[in-house]
């Protein structure tokens, strides 16, 4: 580094003079100018630095007035690669011993910072500073800051500077951010060659330059009205100069801002740069930052300097990312982050309500017809919210299935209740989706705030009645209570007691025996328990909503499959020396990249045949069959195992599609057995799948055989596989392996119906 070199130098014969009447100072364009520049004399001593190069570097003018250059900006000792000064210091040199002006390029720069260092890549211009006898006094080091596109900027100086043209094939923002970027060091450049080319910052007339630069620049007095305009300003307001001389500055500005251009007189120096909205003479706004300096005259009075840079482009495209980060791209309706913002802004509204909405049987949906299907009919959903709900509502999409509607005032629109029954009304309703009329409804939880309540805990508070609307049952609303909220929170204790469980192998299988027409056990299907050490045994129904809750379903599954196939490969008896173990998988899908090894890790390592392997999936799962989902589906069956279908009949599916699905077991779901043998109807339907299953070879089981009634109907319209609490609840493996012992289930009756099903 270069030592520090303090020589007095007197710089007042070539120093700045206040100008002429009808002259403005160049040091008020100095001042106002957006790019970090500063003044050195001939031994590189630093004697002046405009406000942008003080902000870019963090200094105070006090620091810098006096020092040599390179002991204010050394290197960073730690970085062996940092050259800034050489670099800087040859290009300086030069320009001393040329009297010329040297552009550097980009250079890296580790700018000091509060005791450390900060990388900076900035492309300096360094320019001679003559005075009227044409004696080199000093120079004009000035910067424009490339860091955040310095790659894209590196890489098309070198194009533009090879082939004279800017490169076709970059990116076009790299484009208009290299070309403004080009036209403004031009500008500047030229700017302040003018600059420097006089005496230290002697005046010259402002009409000279003023038109050089291309950003609008006006002139005002101390009364805030115009006196002079370039043109850059007239083609941004759309105007003549001779209209805008004379005209106030606050008659640029839009009827919401009733401000003026020039700062107060206690304005604190970070408002002489503001962002203000102008409008121009056809009536269009302009988005600018204005940045204000102010010139002295001899004779004593003061002009303002204000620099117009155009940022309406920039703040459009910052709006455009504000609204895809707060807007969910499939409805077009506010989202979770937009929901925060919003709520944040409103929930010390006194009348402020939110109302939790979940579409009824909407997973059915999904699995049925699949994903798209699904997709479309939540668009339609809130295109009905957006258009229906009063003036001031704001409907927004949470998550999933779930809508999320907000009154700011739900006074004004009647009661919580009566609100909440007009937006269950609005998701209840007959919706055309892929041919076909759906028929939807919507459980609705309503919350409205207190005066200790979040936002946060506002929605808390309507997820909890929502939880208990959906408990009631499809289509019902609930308001929220303080009882709902405690339920809520031991929901969440459930969740982690459940990761826990899950974690330490506290969970339990029961089996339900698969029966063929004779009563000989043919497989069986693994149900999950939870042996709860203070609720006791838990169900599915209770178990599975919070393992979903807590993303836990594909943990869950693995734990299930593995335990499942271990129990199942030591089922061997001479009776029953190959019965099958079915497992419903919920969390693992086909689609997933890591299926067929996940499952066929599972199945190794347990030691049963694959062909005693089957596994239930939704109808989803088997609709929406992308190549990932068909390489696995034909990877498992190459190996033994077999997929069913589980519950079907249940969706919007249709007997049609059974030929399209690759599985090899159907389960006629209970909903059609229940009343085979009384409703003609569910009669047609179970023997129509039976027909179609046996003409496609595929196997077909009855599922929820309840009576000896049910079952000789089913028999008799050529189902031949039955599943059922005629035969047996689902049993612990102990009871399960007794049972396989015997031979052959003996028929419970219907006594047991009347007991709690698994």
């Amino acid at each position: 580094m270069m030592p520090a070199r303090r020589e007095s130098v007197d710089l007042a014969r070539y120093g700045p003079r206040s100008p002429a009447a009808g002259e403005v100072d160049y040091r008020g364009v100095f001042q106002a100018s957006s790019s970090p520049a500063m003044v050195l004399d001939t031994n590189l001593i630093i004697r002046d630095a405009n406000p942008a190069y003080l902000r870019a570097t963090g200094r105070g003018l006090a620091d810098l007035v006096g020092r040599h250059i390179f002991d204010a900006f050394p290197d960073n000792p730690d970085d062996p690669d940092a050259n800034g000064t050489a670099n800087l210091n040859a290009s300086l040199q030069a320009v001393l011993a040329t009297r010329a002006a040297q552009s550097m390029g980009v250079q890296k720069y580790d700018v000091p910072d509060s005791g450390s260092f900060v990388e900076k890549y900035w492309s300096p211009v360094n320019s001679p500073i003559f005075a009227e006898d044409g004696e080199l006094v000093g120079i004009l080091h000035r910067v424009e800051d490339v860091t955040e596109f310095r790659d894209d900027l590196i890489r098309a100086l070198r194009y533009s500077s090879t082939h004279g043209r800017v490169d076709p094939s970059t990116d076009v923002e790299v484009n208009r951010r290299f070309t403004e970027y080009a036209a403004a060091a031009m500008a500047n450049t030229r700017l302040y060659g003018e600059l420097a080319s006089k005496l230290g910052w002697a005046s010259q007339r402002f009409a000279d330059l003023f038109d050089l630069v291309p950003v609008g620049i006006g002139v005002l007095d101390e009364t805030d009205h115009l006196v002079d305009a370039n043109s850059s300003l007239c083609e941004l307001l759309g105007t003549t100069r001779a209209d805008l001389v004379g005209t106030a500055g606050r008659e640029l500005l839009s009827g919401d801002d009733p401000g003026t251009i020039i700062p107060g007189a206690d304005a604190r120096p970070e408002e002489h740069a503001r962002e203000r909205m102008l409008q121009g003479a056809d009536g269009l706004f302009v988005h600018c930052k204005i940045h204000c300096a102010v010139s002295q005259h001899d004779r004593g009075d003061r002009a303002w300097l204000a620099v117009f840079q155009d940022i309406t482009e920039q703040q459009r495209r910052a709006e455009e990312l504000h609204y895809q980060a707060t807007h969910d791209n499939l409805t077009g309706l506010v989202n979770r982050q937009g929901i925060t913002e919003f709520l944040d802004e409103v929930c010390r509204n006194p009348g402020l309500a939110v109302l939790l909405c979940d579409v009824d049987n909407f997973k059915r949906i999904n699995d049925s017809l699949g994903h798209a299907a699904g997709d479309e009919l939540l668009v339609a959903l809130a295109r009905r919210l957006r258009r229906s709900l009063p003036a001031g509502v704001l409907p927004a999409r949470l998550s999933g299935d779930e809508f999320l509607v907000i009154y700011p005032e739900v006074e004004r629109h009647g009661d919580l209740r009566a609100c909440a029954d007009v937006v269950r009304d609005l998701l209840s309703t007959v919706v055309p989706v892929r041919g076909q009329r759906l028929g939807v409804s919507a459980a609705v939880g309503a919350a409205v705030v207190t005066e200790e309540a979040s936002s946060e805990d506002l929605l808390r508070f309507a997820d909890a009645a929502l939880f208990e609307a959906k408990r009631r049952g499809p289509g019902q609303v609930a308001i929220a209570e303080p009882a709902m909220t405690t339920s809520v929170t031991e929901r969440l204790y459930l969740e982690e007691e459940l990761r826990t469980a899950l974690e330490r192998n506290e969970l339990a299988l029961h089996y339900q025996p698969i029966v063929d027409r004779n009563g000989d056990v043919i497989m069986a299907e693994a149900l999950l328990r939870w042996p709860h050490p203070e609720r006791g045994l838990l169900m599915p129904n209770i178990v599975l909503p919070v393992a979903e809750q807590g993303g836990l379903l594909p943990a869950l599954d693995r734990w299930v499959l593995r335990t499942a196939l271990t129990e199942a490969a030591s089922w061997h008896t001479p009776q029953h020396p190959a019965v099958g173990i079915t497992v419903n998988l919920l969390g693992l899908r086909p689609g997933d990249p890591s299926f067929v090894e996940q499952v066929a890790d599972i199945v190794e390592a347990s030691g049963i045949d694959w062909d005693r392997v089957v596994l239930e999936l939704s109808e989803a799962s088997f609709v929406d069959r992308d190549n990932q989902t068909r390489h696995a589906f034909s990877a498992i069956n190459a190996r033994g195992a077999r997929f069913a279908v589980d519950d079907f009949g249940t969706g919007y599916s249709s007997l049609a599609r059974l030929k399209d699905l690759p599985a090899q077991i159907i389960k006629l779901d209970r909903q059609f057995t229940a009343d085979v043998h009384t409703d003609p109807a569910d009669r047609s339907i179970a023997g129509a799948v039976a027909d179609m299953a046996r003409a496609m070879h595929r196997d077909c089981i009855a599922e929820g055989v309840e009576t000896s009634e049910q079952l000789a109907q089913l028999d008799a319209v050529g189902l031949q596989a039955f599943q059922g609490w005629l035969f047996a609840p689902a049993i612990p493996p102990e009871q399960f392996r007794a049972l396989l012992t015997e031979g052959r289930c003996q028929r419970v009756g219907s006594a047991a119906t009347a007991q709690v099903r698994p």
